[in-house]
This record gives structure tokens, sequence and C-alpha cells, in this order.
């Protein structure tokens, strides 16, 4: 018997959606587009309460006080625009021409909408908001690296955003030992750190953090560039290589070492030497079963790692550990059958070094 009820259940749906769709598929075109319950005159919209507006900012600027756009774009394409009558509540505000194209007067707000030309019923209100621009800065570096080619890169930083026009400019760098700033807006930077550039002008006062890295001594393994092999979380190190490596095996963590030529190295070190040794020239000896971490450094105080789990226990800890979604980001791994698995290689350099 409950069989019975979902079968007629489902033919009563089947047959109602038999006699809505050819419904559908006979309405007009412009009949796709949301309307409001009845014919509203453009002049009398609330605009508080008007549940059919979208909101549309249009920004006036010292070069521009007159800007154009087009509201309601998302819901009306351009080749469907002169399809509607366009009016505005207010035309002190705003105001619209036969092509849908609203033009900024003064402050305030206004309505602007548009009414179907082949069903006056349907009415499409758009929000217009007229504002004076306010003051930004922006740079045309987000951020600044030094490198051995570049020991001071620059970058220009400029007031992006305004309204008034701007009579003086006043720059300064809350840290000038990091980056510098004249009074030009141009910014140089001279180490590692972070500095907060401000700029105070007569329409107020706006501030923007700079970063400055270094990649002068940055050291990587091969495996920390994979991504720019279009790969995650796969190591560019051959398996076959590195997969049959045993207690006792050396390996040469040099091979895998990439940095600039004028990287000078300042040492070798081993998290747990009692698992893995490493000499000063970066070769390493699996001795023990457990998990090992070899750390190499430049004169610059750069760094890189390399984890090393040797033995089956510390093997399947770490397949437990990705399995379970518990691998760090960033992990890069070796698919291997022997005893000594390389499961991640991940630069550590100290100032946020990039590759």
């Amino acid at each position: 018997m409950r069989k019975v009820k979902i079968v007629a259940l489902v033919l009563s749906a089947a047959l109602a959606l038999q006699f809505s769709i050819p419904a559908f598929a006979a309405a007009p075109v412009d009949d796709t587009i949301p309307s409001t319950s009845e014919n509203i005159a453009a002049e009398q919209v609330d605009i508080e309460s008007d549940e059919n507006s979208s909101e549309y900012v249009l920004k006036r600027h010292a070069n521009n006080l007159h800007p154009t756009g087009y509201p309601g774009l998302d819901m009306i394409s351009s080749y469907r625009r002169d399809n509607y009558v366009w009016s505005s509540s207010n035309t002190t505000v705003v105001t619209v021409n036969s092509h849908g194209t609203a033009t900024a007067q003064g402050l305030g707000t206004a309505v602007v909408s548009a009414t179907s030309k082949s069903n006056p019923n349907r009415v499409l209100n758009f929000r217009c908001v007229v504002k004076d621009a306010e003051l930004e800065i922006s740079s045309s570096s987000s951020s600044l690296c030094i490198t051995y080619d570049n020991e001071n890169p620059t970058t220009q930083m400029k007031i992006s955003d305004s309204f008034r026009a701007i009579t003086y400019a006043d720059w300064t760098s809350s840290n000038p030992e990091v980056a510098s700033i004249d009074s030009n807006g141009n910014v140089t930077a001279y180490k590692e750190g972070t500095t907060i550039i401000r700029v105070s002008t007569n329409e107020g006062s706006r501030s923007y953090t700079m970063n400055v890295s270094s990649n002068k001594g940055a050291v990587y393994f091969s495996a920390d560039r994979a991504k720019e092999y279009g790969s995650t979380y796969r190591t560019m190190l051959e398996s076959g290589k590195l997969g049959d490596i045993k207690i006792g095996d050396v390996i040469n963590l040099n091979d895998y070492l990439k940095r600039d030529e004028r990287v000078q190295i300042q040492g070798w070190s081993s998290s747990n030497p009692e698992v893995a040794t490493v000499t000063e020239s970066g070769w390493v000896t699996a001795v023990g079963e457990g998990e090992a971490t070899i750390t190499v450094t430049s004169t610059e105080g750069k760094s890189a790692e390399c984890r090393l789990l040797i033995g089956q226990a510390a093997q399947e800890q770490y397949r437990e550990a990705v399995k379970t979604g518990e691998m760090i980001q960033g992990v890069l791994f070796v698919t291997a059958l022997g005893i000594v698995i390389i499961v991640l290689i991940a630069s550590a350099a100290s100032g946020g070094a990039s590759a």
C-alpha cells in the first residue's frame, strides 16, 4: 500500500510538470526578469523599503565629478537595455538616458527604474548612491624582495582614490631602516622587515603596510620547487634513487640542494643523530629507525629542511597521518618501497624567503 502511495505521488508530480512546462516555454523573453508586485511609478518608490532594489554606487573623484555607470547590468544585459523605459526618482542626484546609462549629478540617493516596454507592469528598481571617493593609497608592488641583483628594490606609492584635489602629501615610514619613502611616494627597501607607510594630506591620512623580504642566501631542496612544474604534494626527487635506502646507506643531499651560485653554505645539522647523521658537506647516513630532520643553513641565515622517516613504524605513522588528513601543509614525499623514505622537504628560510 505504501508503494502505491509513492507511485501516485510521483505520477501527480509528473503530470503537474507536464502542464507547467508549456506555460513557461510560451512566456516572452522579458518574463524571465524579476518584477515588482505592481506597477510603481519611479517618483513614488520608497527607497528604504523597496525589496526589489539593488544598490549601485557612483563615486565622484577630483577629476570626474559626474561619473557614469549602468545600474542593474547583471539583471539586464547591455543588448536588452533599450527594451526598457528608464527614469530617475531624483534627477538632482542621478540622471539616466534612454539606454540606461546613469550619470551622477550630486550627492545623495535616487532610484533608477526600468519599465519594460512590452509589459508596463514589470518594473525593475535600482537604488543609486552618489558618494565622494574616500582617500586611499596603493603601491605598484604589495611587497618588496631583496635579491643579489637588486639589493634595494623600489616601488611607487600613489593616492589611488580621492574626491578633492590633493594640495599636499606628506609621506612617512614608521621603520626607515627597513624601507624609506621620499616626498614623491617612492619607497626604497634596505632589509627584511615590515614598515607602515603613511600619507597625510589636506583630505586626511591613510596608511599602508609594506613587507620587505629577501632571498639572498636562500636555499631549497629540489622538491620545494615542484609547484613550478604544476605538481602538488609530490617531489621531483627520483623515487628510484632514494626509494631503496636501508640503514647504513649514505645519501648526498647536496645533489638535491638548489641555490644561487653566490650562496655560501654555513653548515648542516641533524635533529636526531641516533637516526641520521650528516657531515658538514651534506652527506647523510641512516643509522637507526625513527625520524630525523636534516637542516642546511646559509651564511645569510636562510635554511631548508629535509625530514627523514627510517623504519616501518615511522613510515606507518606517516601513512596514517596522510589517511586521516593530518598531513602538514607543504608536505612533499617520495613514493618508495625501501626502509627510508624522504617524506618532507620544506623551505624554512628565516624572514620568508621566496623561490
